[in-house]
């Protein structure tokens, strides 16, 4: 006998619930016998109680399995994949598919649109002529068959409870929840069929995670949960305490992505770019020596395979080529304007308020106010200063990209985004601490 409130009594008492308890409780969300105040108060009961690991790991199994899972048995390859919990010009996605490839891992990758003051994948790719992020099951195995990996969004097809949770979340102030982020996150990845997965957890004031415990706790849950439902899982936490490379907002990272695979670029976007995905495949080959697998990454690069890599896959995903190269796309009936923002003293970057600058790429156009807003591919920001610079009121802090003129006190905005010293500041650590399987 199902009776609702008796799931959201037992959670709200701090009492863990069987999966087939869970199972009721989620299925009956879905079919209309769990109404949306039953699941709210559920939601926040298991937000202040908290979930066990086998509760979460239920939780994961089961949204899951709502919906179609991919299985690549056939291929004679691992499946392999990267997830970051989000920043500000987080583009590693784009480098590091490529870079799986040439290692001949295969990657069914499901990537995001923008939260908040965090750019996402899909609306980054949109910002190549003619790319498609969503599929149909067929075209997404045809893809994987043909070209090894793909970069994709989550379907009504894939893991549908997901989705209805998030949006219950969302307006319950539950989205917080490290069980509930756990879940969300593997039962996509396992829904895919990947089986080897490195997590990218930011952390600093441009994260969702501002606190390296916050990230380890997010971490231990990923691997714990992820071990019971066979999938291996390796942390690494990076700073999000500065903007990710020199460029933010959806066609200028695609650019710098594309500068990366060249064999240019900032060093931080490759060096963590590698770092991942090295750590990805030694998941699926521990017995590589990861300097090897890293050395290697280097060398795709440099023989300009990776770079070919990411044009076959995003060909294959409807991009338009022009000279064998990718075009970006244009704003309807608007011309790109940029902007220098100068500093108004001189010294060195002390520090920079990396959400606040990622809200301002929202404000130009970069991510959405509201679900239905659409995205300005070409706005962003170009050549952002580093923490640990020296500037003069001759430096700019970077160059804006915006298709209309700006507000009086956005300049402004930015420069206040920055804190300088008249020391040398030191330069903020790129990658902070690894946490893997015990």
């Amino acid at each position: 006998m199902f009776i609702p409130s008796e799931m959201i009594r037992k959670k709200r008492d701090g009492i863990s619930l069987s999966e087939q308890e869970l199972n009721h409780f989620l299925h009956g969300f879905l079919e209309g016998q769990v109404s949306d105040y039953q699941m709210s108060a559920f939601l926040m009961a298991g937000y202040i109680n908290g979930f066990e690991d086998d509760e979460a790991a239920s939780l994961t199994s089961i949204m899951m399995k709502s919906g179609h899972c991919f299985s690549w048995s056939d291929m004679d390859a691992p499946i392999v994949d990267k997830h970051s919990t989000g920043g500000v010009g987080d583009k590693a996605s784009m480098i590091i598919l490529p870079l799986l490839l040439c290692e001949n891992m295969k990657v069914p990758m499901i990537a995001g649109r923008g939260l908040g003051h965090t750019g996402g994948t899909l609306d980054k790719l949109e910002a190549i002529e003619g790319v498609k992020v969503f599929f149909e099951k067929n075209e997404i195995t045809d893809m994987m068959h043909k070209s090894g990996g793909l970069i994709m969004g989550q379907t009504e097809d894939i893991v549908p409870l997901d989705r209805h949770l998030y949006a219950m979340r969302d307006v319950t102030a539950t989205v917080e929840s490290i069980p509930l982020i756990t879940a969300s996150i593997l039962s996509k990845k396992l829904a895919a069929g990947v089986k080897n997965l490195v997590m990218d957890v930011k952390v600093g004031n441009g994260a969702f995670m501002d606190s390296i415990e916050k990230a380890r706790e997010l971490s231990r849950s990923l691997i714990r949960v992820g071990e019971i439902n066979h999938l291996k899982v390796t942390c690494i936490l990076s700073s999000m305490n500065q903007i990710l490379g020199r460029n933010a907002g959806n066609a200028l990272e695609i650019m710098e992505c594309m500068d990366v695979l060249k064999g240019e670029g900032p060093k931080d976007t490759l060096e963590l770019s590698v770092e991942l995905t090295a750590h990805g495949i030694k998941l699926a080959q521990p017995n590589r020596d990861i300097q090897e697998i890293k050395e290697a990454c280097h060398g795709h690069i440099k023989s300009g395979q990776a770079l070919q890599k990411f044009i076959e896959v995003m060909t294959e995903q409807g991009a338009t080529l022009s000279n064998k190269a990718l075009v970006y796309r244009k704003v309807s009936d608007r011309d790109i304007m940029t902007t220098k923002v100068f500093p108004s003293g001189e010294g060195f970057i002390q520090s920079m308020n990396t959400r606040k600058l990622g809200l301002g790429l929202v404000h130009l156009g970069a991510g959405r106010k509201q679900n239905t807003d659409p995205i300005h591919p070409n706005v962003g920001y170009e050549n952002v200063i580093k923490i640990g610079e020296k500037v003069d009121k001759m430096t700019p802090l970077l160059t804006i990209h915006h298709d209309q003129p700006l507000e009086d006190h956005y300049t402004g905005f930015i420069k206040s985004c920055f804190e300088l010293s008249d020391k040398p500041t030191k330069k903020d650590e790129l990658v902070l601490e690894y946490i893997a399987e015990s």
